[in-house]
């Protein structure tokens, strides 16, 4: 598990195959706006997701960028 942690924050995404819910895939980023931790991810059935899996980290990469432009934003605002 420490390895796909460590794997996956490489990456910069996540994703679970049927780990709860057999047939249930998600793949998800984590960020920090300011001091709060976020996470952002997509869930469904796992033919769907891993036909579209390039898209949709593209999709999370962009949104996790969002996010951090939000959190340096606020921080100029404190």
């Amino acid at each position: 598990m420490l390895r796909d942690i460590e794997t996956s924050r490489g990456r910069g995404f996540f994703v679970t195959r049927g780990e709860n819910v057999a047939e249930v895939m998600a793949i998800s980023i984590a960020r920090r706006v300011g001091d709060e931790p976020y996470g952002v991810a997509v869930a469904g059935p796992v033919g769907r997701l891993d036909a579209n899996q390039d898209a949709l980290v593209t999709a999370l990469l962009k949104a996790g960028q969002a996010l951090q432009q939000l959190g340096v934003a606020l921080r100029g605002q404190i």
